[in-house]
């Protein structure tokens, strides 16, 4: 979501500060970003028999279920999960 987004629907800019702002209100703030994100998404897949859409991990599972309500097949992968991942920071 592009800061301008962010800024118009009051999200700051350190929304995901666990020691500032409560989960119920992080949460609230990620399911704003992932409805903009689904909506930008299928907004430009008009249509195609395939598409590939990357997200952070924190994301999977609330796009996973705007997809399938859509009535979209979603197969994901987390790769944050994979034997090969090596994280540069604590997920």
């Amino acid at each position: 979501m592009p800061k301008a987004e962010r800024e118009h629907r009051e999200i700051p800019d350190d929304y995901t500060d666990s020691d500032k702002y409560k989960k119920e209100k992080r949460d609230g703030w990620n399911r704003q970003r992932e409805q903009f994100m689904f909506d930008e998404f299928v907004g430009h897949i008009d249509g195609a028999m395939s598409s590939l859409l990357v997200c952070g991990a924190e994301h999977i599972e609330g796009l996973q279920q705007l997809l399938i309500t859509a009535g979209h097949e979603v197969t994901f992968e987390d790769v944050t999960k994979a034997d090969w991942f090596e994280s540069p920071c604590p997920i």
